[in-house]
């Protein structure tokens, strides 16, 4: 989940009465990754090389799919940062600001 994301629910959720006493996930169903796949978009936009082991497995081997609905029926102008924009944003700033 994007920082922009957690900032903007946190300000609805200040200002709207709906968010009271509710609990919801936080997040965007295309965000939903796994660790390789995070790690393809990374390489794609920085040029990186994956190298993987195939000696040693993920040890958590999980597939989690987390349903966002209710925030979405809550908050229908939620417009959530996806991992390949906020992967972009993380390069744009580092060549601005990290030579």
């Amino acid at each position: 989940v994007h920082v922009n994301d957690i900032a903007a629910t946190l300000v609805s959720s200040i200002f709207q009465s709906g968010y009271k006493n509710q609990t919801f996930n936080l997040g965007f169903s295309k965000n939903q990754m796994t660790k390789g796949e995070i790690a393809l978009l990374i390489a794609k936009y920085t040029g990186a090389e994956i190298i993987q082991d195939e000696l040693h497995s993920d040890p958590e081997q999980r597939r989690k799919t987390v349903n966002f609905d209710k925030l979405f029926n809550m908050n229908p102008s939620y417009k959530p940062v996806t991992i390949e924009r906020g992967i972009k944003s993380l390069v744009e700033y580092k060549s601005l600001y990290l030579k």
